[in-house]
């Protein structure tokens, strides 16, 4: 029973002495304070330590607002942007193939606000680029980045719009070749998603290694996703051409327009793939 009264009475006072050692901690003047009891002297050592901490943190700050973190936390988001973009305008072909055209404008109508919404973070993107002053990879490489990026949202737009000039005749035999043709764009658009949402990684293994050796691979890819979606899409040209006189010459004219315009997906995502092997080739 004395063990713990004593026991008991040694927390109380150690609280007591801790408390008081804190009020000390915030109310001293660390210029004028001069240690005339233990309590004093662990006063002025807590203070010193933590003014020393805060000073660090300052300086931190600083050399944070100098370097910055990596740009492409924001290049992500504006790429998830520009992916929904190019998920509705694949629900705007199915809409047009179906012949349903009230569809295909709602569906335009929302991907010309999805493409509004990608414009504001591109241009949140530059303003905050504005106020780095050292990047691990230069200014005028990612603005180049997110302006391709930015393209992909802009040709996802444009298909929409013009899918809505007025309904596009679709022949039983054009169907496979032209969903593939349209597979194949959108794959080269994922792929260079993967590529953008790898690029912390790189840049943290010193754009070297696996990581840089994974983007090369994609590059690739993306490169043979255009080449392949290049095949394809003469194939349906030629069969586009075999029902020239089916079509009138306004259908035959917004079919030609709907490939030219699909197929700057897969065109746009290789050059963007390339423009980040081109960076890694700098490092």
């Amino acid at each position: 029973m004395a063990s713990e009264v004593l026991e008991l009475r040694t927390h109380q006072i150690l609280v007591v002495f801790f408390w008081r050692i804190s009020i000390k901690v915030k109310n001293a003047d660390i210029n004028r304070l001069r240690p005339t009891g233990i309590e004093d002297a662990l006063a002025l050592r807590f203070r010193v330590k933590i003014q020393r901490e805060i000073t660090l943190v300052d300086h931190m700050s600083t050399i944070g607002k100098l370097f910055g973190r990596s740009p492409f936390s924001q290049i992500q988001l504006h790429m998830e942007q520009v992916n929904k973009c190019i998920a509705k305008m694949s629900e705007a072909l199915e809409a047009a193939k179906a012949g349903n055209i009230e569809r295909v404008d709602q569906l335009s109508n929302e991907v010309s606000e999805l493409e509004h919404q990608a414009d504001q973070i591109k241009s949140d993107i530059r303003e905050r680029l504005l106020k780095r002053f050292f990047m691990p990879i230069d200014r005028s490489e990612v603005l180049e980045i997110l302006s391709l990026q930015d393209g992909l949202a802009d040709t996802a737009e444009d298909v929409c719009k013009v899918l809505t000039l007025r309904p596009l005749p679709f022949p039983a035999d054009l169907v496979e070749d032209f969903d593939e043709f349209v597979s194949l764009n959108i794959k080269a658009c994922e792929i260079c998603a993967s590529i953008i949402n790898q690029m912390d990684e790189l840049i943290e293994s010193g754009f070297g290694g696996i990581e840089a050796e994974r983007i090369r691979g994609l590059a690739r890819e993306a490169a043979l996703a255009e080449h392949e979606a290049d095949v394809v899409q003469l194939k349906l040209l030629k069969k586009i051409y075999a029902h020239d006189v089916d079509f009138s010459i306004g259908e035959f004219h917004l079919w030609m327009r709907v490939t030219r315009v699909l197929s700057r997906l897969s065109n746009d995502s290789e050059n963007l793939a390339n423009r980040i092997l081109k960076t890694l080739s700098l490092k």
